[in-house]
C-alpha cells in the first residue's frame, strides 16, 4: 500500500500563532505545568538548542526575550481535528499520530487522482497555508516518515522502492523507540541507519530483544504496521462572544447559561443525551482555560447541567478576563443506562429518584414532590414535628 505521510513541525507553536498576535515578535516556549515542575512541549523553530540543552532554564539563559506560555491541549486538538476532517474528505483511510502529523492511505484513491497529483494539490488546500507541511510517499509509514522530513516545504518527496540506500544517510535519532535504546546505539558507535542495517539481524535481537528486530526492519526500510484508521467522536459546540473582556464571574455563568441552551437545542442531539461538558473560555492575552465535567448518568437537558456547570465555574480560578465562552457537548449516546445497586433500600430509592426525573421532563418543571421526615416528633408544636425534604434529582 502506498502511504502519504503529512508532517507540520512545531505545530502548538503554530496554532498559538494564529491565534495571539502580541507573542508574534519573539520565540515561543510552550510548556505544561505539573505541580512545581514545567516541561516543554514545544518551543519555536529558530530556537536552536544542543542535545543537553533541552530545558526551560537553558532557553531563557540563552533566549531571554522567550514568551513562556502554558500548553493549550483542547485548543490544539480542536485546530488539529479540523485538519483531520478535511483530510478523511479526500480519502477514507487517515491515522491520526499525534498533533501535526497523519497517515493517509492513497492505494483507493490514486487511480482517480491522475498519479496522486490533484490529490497531493488538494491537501495542500485542507493545511492552513501560514501552517509548514511537509509530504511524504513511500510503501511504508516509517519510510514515508523519512520522506516527508525529506521533503520541502509544500513540496512532496517520494521514497524509491527500495529504500535501503536512501535510509542509511538519516540519523538512528529518527527511530521511534525508546531514547535509551538511542544512546545505547550511539554508544555502540551505531550513528546512522546505514550503521544499523549492516549488522546481523540476529546481534540486535540479541541485545535489545524485539526491539533489536524491529529497528534493524526499519532501518532496512521494512516496516509492516498497517494504518489504523482514526475513531471519530461527534461533539456539540456552541460559543459567545464578549464585546469587551469582562471580569465578572456573574457575566461568565450568564454565558454559560445562553451556550448550555443553545447547545442543547442543537437538532443533532435530539433524542438523545450527553455523557460529558467540555467548558472553555479565551483568555485575554493568556491560554485559554478549560474544564470538563462526566456526567454519571448521561444528561438530556441543559436545566440538569446547570448545577454542576455553575459549581465548576464558581470554584475556578479563571486567570484573567474572558473574551469568548464556548461548551462542548459529547459521549452522544441515544440510551441511558447505569448500574443498580444490589441493596434494596438504595436500589427502592434509585427508582422513585428515576420516576422523578421522568415527571420532571414530561412537566417540563420541577414536580413537588417530597420525602416526610421526622425531626422533633416530641414537639408539641405540630409545625416542628416533620419536615418536607425535595426528592433529589
Amino acid at each position: 500500500m502506498k502511504i502519504a505521510c503529512i508532517f507540520i513541525p512545531h505545530f502548538p507553536v503554530h496554532v498559538e500563532l494564529k491565534y495571539r498576535n502580541d507573542i508574534r515578535n519573539n520565540p515561543i516556549v510552550i510548556v505544561r505545568t505539573l505541580g512545581s515542575n514545567q516541561r516543554i512541549v514545544d518551543f519555536s523553530p529558530d530556537i536552536v538548542l544542543g542535545e543537553s540543552e533541552n530545558s526551560l532554564s537553558n532557553i531563557l539563559s540563552k533566549y531571554g526575550n522567550a514568551h513562556v506560555i502554558q500548553t493549550d491541549d483542547n485548543l490544539y486538538r480542536r485546530e488539529w481535528n479540523s485538519i483531520l476532517d478535511r483530510l478523511t474528505q479526500k480519502s477514507p483511510l487517515v491515522e491520526d499520530a499525534g498533533f501535526g502529523m497523519a497517515y493517509i492511505g492513497l492505494d483507493d484513491i490514486e487511480p482517480i487522482n491522475r498519479g496522486g497529483a490533484q490529490f497531493i494539490a488538494n491537501i495542500e488546500k485542507v493545511i492552513p497555508y501560514d501552517f509548514p507541511a511537509y509530504i511524504g510517499i513511500a510503501e511504508s509509514k516509517f519510510v514515508s516518515y523519512i520522506a516527508a522530513i525529506s521533503s520541502d516545504n509544500r513540496g512532496v518527496f517520494i521514497a524509491p522502492a527500495s529504500p535501503g540506500e536512501f535510509l542509511s544517510k538519516f540519523s538512528v535519532d529518527l527511530l521511534p523507540v525508546k531514547s535509551s535504546i538511542r544512546t545505547t546505539l550511539h554508544r555502540f558507535g551505531l550513528h546512522k541507519l546505514g550503521d544499523v542495517s549492516k549488522i546481523p539481524s540476529a546481534v540486535m535481537e540479541a541485545q535489545f530483544s524485539s526491539d533489536g528486530r524491529k529497528i534493524w526492519n526499519l532501518a532496512n526500510g521494512k516496516d509492516t504496521t498497517i494504518l489504523i484508521n482514526r475513531s471519530y467522536e461527534e461533539i456539540i459546540e456552541d460559543g459567545i462572544t464578549f464585546s469587551d473582556p469582562v471580569n465578572d464571574i456573574q457575566s461568565v455563568i450568564v454565558a454559560a447559561d445562553l451556550t448550555l441552551d443553545k447547545a442543547f437545542l442543537n437538532p443533532f442531539l435530539r433524542g438523545r443525551s450527553v455523557r460529558w461538558i467540555g467548558l472553555e473560555a479565551n483568555i485575554y492575552r493568556q491560554s485559554s482555560w478549560s474544564v470538563r465535567c462526566t456526567f454519571k448518568d448521561p444528561i438530556g437537558s441543559s436545566r440538569l447541567a446547570r448545577t454542576r456547570v455553575h459549581d465548576l465555574i464558581y470554584r475556578a480560578n479563571i486567570p484573567g478576563p474572558v473574551e469568548s465562552f464556548s461548551v462542548f457537548l459529547s459521549g452522544l449516546t441515544k440510551e441511558t443506562s447505569r448500574q443498580a445497586s444490589f441493596i434494596p433500600e438504595v436500589r427502592k430509592k434509585e427508582q422513585i429518584e428515576d420516576t422523578v426525573r421522568q415527571l420532571d421532563t414530561v412537566l417540563n418543571e420541577e414536580t413537588p414532590i417530597f420525602y416526610v421526615r421526622e425531626i422533633e416528633p416530641w414537639s408539641r408544636i405540630p409545625e416542628r414535628r416533620q419536615i418536607l425534604i425535595p426528592v433529589a434529582r
